[in-house]
């Protein structure tokens, strides 16, 4: 499910397709069965939702003008 919700992104797939997909696949899986692949989907599904959400101002750091350096936009 990680892998098909990720390329399904890729290709374009409308979000709310891939959300219904990833939920139900999600609710499948016991409640209290951890594993890495049901944290990488729960991470998934919340990328989702925020990107239903719509569009965000980006983020800008707020920092002096003369502290501006290259390390400062890598953050």
């Amino acid at each position: 499910a990680v892998l098909w919700t990720g390329v399904r992104l890729l290709c374009g797939a409308p979000l709310a397709e891939l959300l219904h997909y990833a939920d139900a696949v999600r609710q499948s899986v016991p409640f209290g069965n951890v594993s890495v692949a049901t944290s990488q989907l729960d991470s998934r599904i919340a990328l989702f939702r925020a990107l239903a959400d719509g569009p965000r101002p980006p983020y800008m750091p707020t920092v002096p003008a003369d502290a501006m350096q290259f390390g400062c936009w890598l953050g």
